[in-house]
């Protein structure tokens, strides 16, 4: 990367400079807002973090601070976004993930802080040489940002990246293409696979530059396959055809709460996506990926199939943690064949590679290996004290010892111990002082007494000479053991103990873990037991319900049918009041014409 600083691109407004060729920085972005920067590293803000993906937290303007960094390790100038900075409370879950596995969606980072992520750029390199400052950089979270979110409503696009991919495994963004195209084949985003799997990637392509072959998706995917389930977090490779690598680390821990952002500015898209504008790997999770099965063979080109027969002749389960280390070596072939003889001896082309590059080890300088650096946890800047200052004013990371042979050391190596103790043990047997006749005794058995009995002292003593003539021809046929196969061994049996105890270790993480497990499956079965009592009586209450309904039902009809008699009847007694009308009608015209007739008959009787 280039040293000249750069515009945000739309992130964040303000100017920065630099002067001269080395990145020293002469200006920050500020705002009087926020009031961050990198100087003291400190960040207060008076209004709300918006939610990561929200139209206020991509907007550029006064708020948007960025940070400038310059790598220790690379001398690069790095951006870095702190619009998101700070651990608010209030902040709402971002919803419209419950396809994620549990861990990815509850697992926080704790990269809030652009002091937390500026500490890491310093000692870790981000960006590969070929990236311009400023046309990618890194950016905080949020508190609510999880690893499986998608893009949402930001402006620019991203990726999610996992600290231990630059500390650990020493990968620079953009990644290779072999694995970009690794990843656009299984559907995963870089979060999405586990660190184990990023391993096997990234010591696959350290064996292929020592071996000199050119790793390919094709290739690589001929060794895996991958199976995601739902109950996982990560995607893992399966081994198909051959175990190439071990893990790396049985169990990794605290990987899951250090990932940051990776924002891709308009010009620096040509990292990261194709010339159809494409991403060239998922920049986000992909919901449930499909499980890929190795790649065939017979799909390989020629120059595969010649590579993968030399991939075929290496040993199984080769560590792909001495591979990562094999990176820092001024010999990569080297070192990898080194590694090739201690993964097995029954390789003996690699043993033998290896022989002849130890043949002048004894005048040869000894280079200790580089140890990665742990992450950044406080918020603080690190003491000057605390390592070694280098010329640009910030903690250098360490770099390769190179010891001379005739160098001074305080303690003296094993081989010299060793022939030390020898020396001592043979002069107190041979001193003179110790007499074997009178330390030592001999108790036989009846047998050999009877055996020895007859036989005279010279004919002892020609026997006794005899052997041990035999045994001094025998000695000189065999010399000495093979002290480089011993020390190999031992460095072996070194390393295996290491192993053991980083078994031991991860086996107790395993026992806790598997104790919760049953703690949990405990409690799965009780609320189990209570989910089906309560299943029981919402049964037995529906049964009565049912029967409520239908004593309503019946209760109903007979209401109904009791309303029909009832109307009937009305009709009825309407009928019978008209009749009783007419009736009394006619019973006064009767009545009427009774009188009359009497009337008349008794006028008839009185005119008479």
């Amino acid at each position: 990367m280039s040293s000249s600083a750069s515009s945000s691109d739309g992130l964040s407004g303000g100017a920065v400079g630099t002067s001269g060729g080395g990145g020293s920085i002469s200006a920050l972005f500020s705002s009087s807002d926020s009031r961050t920067s990198l100087g003291g590293l400190s960040s207060s803000t008076d209004s709300p973090v918006q939610p990561s993906g929200s139209p206020e937290a991509e907007q550029p303007g006064a708020e948007a601070v960025d940070q400038i960094v310059v790598s220790d390790e690379s001398g690069d100038v790095i951006s870095i976004d702190v619009r998101d900075e700070g651990e608010q409370a209030n902040l709402s879950e971002i919803q419209g993930y419950n396809w994620a596995p549990y861990e990815p969606r509850t697992h926080a980072t704790r990269f809030q802080w652009g002091n937390d992520l500026g500490d890491l750029v310093e000692r870790t390199k981000i960006f590969g040489d070929e990236v311009e400052d400023g046309l990618l950089r890194v950016k905080v979270c949020a508190s609510n940002e999880r690893v499986c979110h998608g893009k949402g409503a930001a402006r620019l696009e991203f990726f999610y990246v996992y600290a231990c991919l630059f500390q650990d495994l020493g990968l620079t963004v953009p990644f290779p293409e072999w694995q970009m195209a690794v990843l656009r084949q299984i559907q995963c985003a870089p979060t999405q696979i586990h660190l184990n799997a990023w391993a096997s990637m990234q010591a696959f392509d350290v064996l292929c530059r020592a071996a000199g072959l050119t790793p390919t998706m094709p290739l690589f995917l001929n060794f895996y396959k991958t199976r995601p389930t739902t109950s996982k977090g990560w995607v893992s490779f399966l081994g198909a055809n051959k175990s190439l690598f071990t893990l790396y680390l049985a169990s990794y821990k605290g990987f899951k709460i250090g990932f940051f952002k990776v924002a891709i500015p308009g010009k620096g898209r040509k990292y990261i996506f194709d010339e159809q504008n494409r991403p060239k790997f998922p920049l986000y999770w992909t919901a449930f990926p499909p499980p890929t099965d190795a790649w065939a063979e017979e799909r390989l080109t020629p120059a595969e199939r010649a590579d993968l027969a030399v991939l075929k002749t290496l040993p199984d389960k080769i560590p792909p943690r001495r591979l990562m280390q094999c990176l820092r070596s001024p010999d990569l072939p080297r070192a990898v064949y080194d590694i090739m003889a201690r993964t097995t001896v029954s390789n003996a082309e690699f043993l033998a590679r290896a022989k002849s590059r130890r043949r002048e080890e004894d005048t040869a300088e000894e280079v200790a290996p580089l140890q990665s650096v742990p992450a950044a946890l406080s918020t603080g800047r690190v003491p000057a004290t605390a390592a070694p200052i280098g010329a640009s004013g910030v903690v250098s990371r360490p770099r390769f010892i190179v010891k001379p042979p005739g160098s001074p050391t305080g303690r003296p190596s094993k081989k010299n111990r060793k022939e030390e103790t020898f020396r001592s043990l043979v002069d107190a047997l041979l001193g003179g002082d110790v007499r074997l006749d009178e330390e030592v005794s001999f108790q036989l058995g009846p047998r050999v007494t009877d055996i020895l009995k007859d036989v005279s002292e010279e004919e002892a003593l020609r026997t006794a000479g005899e052997l041990t003539l035999w045994l001094v021809a025998v000695y000189t046929k065999f010399p000495h053991p093979d002290r480089s196969r011993m020390e190999s061994l031992e460095k072996e049996l070194a390393a295996a103990k290491m192993e053991l105890s980083e078994v031991k270790v991860s086996a107790s993480d395993l026992k806790i873990q598997f104790d919760r497990l049953n703690d949990i499956k405990a409690k799965h079965a009780k609320c189990a037991g209570l989910l089906k009592a309560a299943e029981d009586r919402a049964k037995a209450e529906q049964a009565k319900t049912s029967e409520a309904a239908e004593e309503l039902r019946k209760l109903q009809r007979r209401f109904d049918d009791l309303t029909l008699e009832q109307m009937a009847a009305a009709e009825s007694a309407s009928d019978w009041q008209k009749k009783a009308k007419e009736f009394q009608a006619e019973l006064r015209v009767a009545d009427e014409q009774v009188f009359a007739q009497y009337e008349a008959g008794f006028q008839s009787v009185v005119d008479d």
